[in-house]
């Protein structure tokens, strides 16, 4: 019973974790939207890498792009499934050590 609390406790800080960086990444997006909206031929893009995530914004000819930026939600993501399945894995263990 100790263990599942530990990882109710864990599960529920990662989910405030993502919960937090969703609202950054759609206030940063809201506020590029703000500045795209201002230049009429500006177009702002994201492009979704495994673990990275570029954005563009294109307009009069020009391209501007970010470097890659690590991209949390799925780091955070992995995290969570990573540590679930250890957890998972450890009690199958322990139950099967557990039988006569």
């Amino acid at each position: 019973m100790k263990s599942f609390v530990g990882v109710v406790a864990v599960n529920a800080v990662i989910m405030t974790l993502l919960y937090l960086v969703d609202s950054d990444l759609n206030w940063r997006t809201s506020c590029s939207t703000l500045i795209t909206s201002s230049c009429r031929s500006s177009v702002a893009s994201i492009s979704y890498w495994p673990f990275f995530v570029i954005y563009h914004l294109s307009g009069n000819g020009n391209l501007l792009k970010s470097p890659p930026v690590l991209d949390w939600i799925q780091v955070l993501l992995v995290a969570l499934v990573a540590f679930d399945l250890f957890y998972v894995y450890r009690l199958a263990r322990a139950r099967a050590n557990s039988r006569p």
